[in-house]
């Protein structure tokens, strides 16, 4: 391409070499000047012949620029493709799998040890029927949780009954692997008391009561969550 451009201007060059090589001749050899219509043919011819050249020429170099575009190299973007974001681990309520027993329970009212962990919350005077109840029972009674298979845990949440008599003020939470935690006195309106530890793997816990409030008559639960633990 680039030796294309060379001889295209090489022609433009010629032409105009050729009109001023005849003037030149005619002046050195004597012969008198041509007459007015030769002059002109002769520049006529020499115009067409540059013309010609710069066609030539513009022709070549718009060649050359579109060869030197098609040889550079064109690559297609590309992209990686985004990580997976890794999935976050959640904390589950284990006590929905566990199996309740107590130091008693009031089984005319449908006031069991299961209705502590039935995923509920609620008591008297709203639902009694979804509560923990002892049967006259205090400070020494006890709920226990016990799975089938080894659960890793690190928090509890504590339910009193919502009733306004009954409250335990003091208590303790024991584990199979034989680690107690306190657990201390819980919110006599019946909302959450959340106790964290540091986590610990068992196949059993028992929720001890060691105080109650003087108008205490039957102390319970209306719910006990035990949550798994995510590392």
């Amino acid at each position: 391409m680039r030796k294309l451009v060379k001889f295209a201007a090489a022609g433009v060059t010629a032409a105009v070499a050729a009109v001023a090589g005849t003037a030149l001749a005619d002046t050195v050899t004597g012969n008198p000047l041509p007459d007015i219509q030769t002059a002109q043919s002769k520049v006529a011819a020499a115009q067409t012949a540059v013309a010609q050249a710069k066609s030539a020429l513009a022709d070549a170099q718009t060649a050359v620029s579109s060869a030197l575009q098609n040889s550079v190299p064109t690559t297609s973007p590309t992209t990686s493709p985004s990580p997976s974001p890794s999935p976050t681990a959640t904390s589950t309520n284990v006590a929905l799998q566990a199996t309740a027993t107590a130091s008693s329970q009031n089984t005319s009212t449908s006031q069991t040890a299961n209705k502590a962990i039935d995923g509920v919350i609620s008591g008297y005077p709203a639902d009694y029927t979804k509560e923990w109840a002892t049967t006259g029972g205090g400070a020494g009674s006890w709920l226990k949780l016990t799975w089938s298979s080894p659960v890793k845990v690190d928090h509890v949440v504590l339910y009193d009954r919502p009733n306004l008599n009954d409250q335990v003020t003091g208590s303790n939470i024991t584990f199979s692997d034989g680690s107690t935690v306190s657990t201390g006195s819980l919110n006599n309106d019946g909302t959450g008391v959340t106790v964290s530890f540091p986590a610990r793997t068992v196949t059993s816990l028992t929720f001890n009561v060691t105080a109650v409030s003087s108008s205490t008559a039957n102390v319970g639960l209306s719910e006990l969550q035990v949550f798994s633990a995510t590392s």
